[in-house]
């Protein structure tokens, strides 16, 4: 099986989206329900994903492709993101916040977040997963002050462990 990977376009966002919100399982769905009347959390993601000024664009994320259809994704960038900032403040409301504070106030200093992964279930078990691991290791080490790569993850995600 060929799969070829390269760095995220700005063209595949609203996918990205799609696979942001998956690999999230229900998280952004509560934080954001509501929050924009008339768009769904996956265009809400598609249109920050698409901003390049922001820490967690396009830019940061990495894709697999199987016959120049993308097959899965990762997305990581700088720890020192991972909190709530105001920003999240102004946007999200403060009770949906306050049931991920103890998760954003776990930070890893100098290293780099895995924020989201996916890997489409018909190309799982494959080694994808292991070539987004080592894209993130070698993108944390040309980092001089990241000494670890962070993973953003559920200590019983299902969805990982069984598929």
């Amino acid at each position: 099986m060929n799969i070829h990977y390269r760095d995220a376009q700005k063209n595949d966002c609203p996918l990205l989206a799609e696979y942001i919100n998956y690999a999230s399982e229900g998280v952004l769905e509560y934080l954001f329900k509501d929050i924009m009347p008339g768009m769904t959390v996956t265009q809400l993601l598609a249109h920050g994903l698409q901003d390049e000024k922001r820490y967690n664009s396009y830019k940061d994320i990495n894709v697999a492709e199987y016959n120049q259809k993308i097959v899965g994704m990762i997305q990581s960038y700088s720890s020192i993101h991972h909190r709530i900032d105001d920003e999240m403040k102004s946007f999200l409301p403060g009770e949906r916040l306050e049931q991920f504070k103890e998760f954003y106030n776990s930070r890893v200093d100098n290293s780099l977040l895995i924020n989201a992964m996916f890997v489409d279930k018909k190309f799982r078990r494959k080694g994808i997963g292991t070539v987004f691991i080592t894209l993130a290791r070698k993108k944390a080490k040309s980092q001089p002050a990241y000494d670890v790569v962070a993973k953003k993850c559920k200590l019983y995600n299902s969805k990982a462990k069984n598929n």
